[in-house]
């Protein structure tokens, strides 16, 4: 009798969202001048959010990541974005406050329409409870 395990293979989303991270801190030290240590602080980010985002894959078994967690994900690497303008402006760099305001507030703004869009009202009985049926829209 041989006994076989099932084996996975393992996500590449970290990977995939740490080279997303350093394009994004490259992208900003192009076109912002990052200093060094807003750099380092973005990296670092980065590196702590995908070892992070890889362990917890391995504990849950879980091989790819679905939409929502992509989305939710795309807004952490975008966090490390604004770790880095944030570090380069206390450290005395002047960094246009336009571009840090919009890639801060962009993720909750894509968050309150998509949340209008898919939230449907609970329909409700004539007695005014809510009802057993659910919508199927996703």
């Amino acid at each position: 009798m041989t006994i076989t395990t099932a084996t996975t293979t393992p996500s590449r989303a970290p990977f995939a969202g740490f080279a997303a991270q350093l394009a994004l801190i490259a992208l900003l030290a192009g076109t912002t001048g990052l200093t060094l240590a807003g750099g380092i602080a973005g990296i670092a980010y980065g590196l702590v959010l995908c070892g992070l985002l890889g362990t917890a894959l391995d504990r849950a078994g879980m091989t790819f990541l679905g939409w929502a967690n992509l989305v939710t994900f795309s807004r952490a690497i975008l966090t490390g974005g604004v770790t880095a303008l944030v570090t380069s402006s206390v450290l005395g760099h002047e960094i246009p406050v336009w571009l840090l305001v919009t890639i801060a507030t962009w993720p909750s703004r894509w968050t309150a329409s998509t949340v209008r869009w898919h939230a449907a009202p609970e329909p409700r009985r004539p007695s005014g409870r809510a009802s057993t049926w659910r919508s199927t829209r996703s």
